[in-house]
């Protein structure tokens, strides 16, 4: 498993999710920023994310909107994440791994970029992570510890 974190900052995997994937006898492999937070195109960001999943058999790819991102939006008439975060997502697509597109954001967003991906993503899961507590709920659900459907 290998960690493309965004907007997740190392204390929330380290505390939350790696914990909770060690646990279930996963073994991570490494975590990567993937995409400028300020969304500027920045390719040696991407080449290290491309280069980390290349190790990894699953890929948990963190995306979503910051509060800046959304006032953006507001302010555009736009529901489009950044295009950076687009553009991991499709390249990442394009690779044999078993890529999680997990969507943390509190508006509504376009998703269309997802039926795009030249291999389907695995899964996609929309989560609040913003706290450690919610990568772990994540992590639950990734390993089967629980069931998404609530029941």
């Amino acid at each position: 498993v290998s960690f493309l974190k965004g907007h997740i900052t190392e204390e929330h995997i380290s505390n939350g999710l790696t914990a909770c994937l060690t646990a279930a006898g996963q073994t991570p492999v490494g975590t990567a920023a993937g995409y400028d937070l300020a969304g500027a195109r920045n390719d040696e960001l991407t080449e290290e994310a491309l280069s980390l999943a290349a190790l990894s058999d699953t890929v948990l790819l963190f995306v979503g909107t910051t509060a800046e991102d959304e006032a953006r939006m507001a302010r555009e008439g736009t529901v489009t994440l950044p295009p950076v975060q687009r553009a991991l997502c499709h390249r990442l697509s394009r690779t044999d791994k078993d890529v999680v597109v997990i969507l943390s954001t509190r508006v509504a967003v376009d998703l269309s970029f997802l039926t795009e991906a030249v291999h389907p993503f695995a899964a996609v899961l929309l989560a609040d992570v913003e706290a450690s507590e919610g990568l772990r709920g994540v992590a639950d659900i990734l390993t089967g510890a629980q069931c998404p459907g609530g029941r």
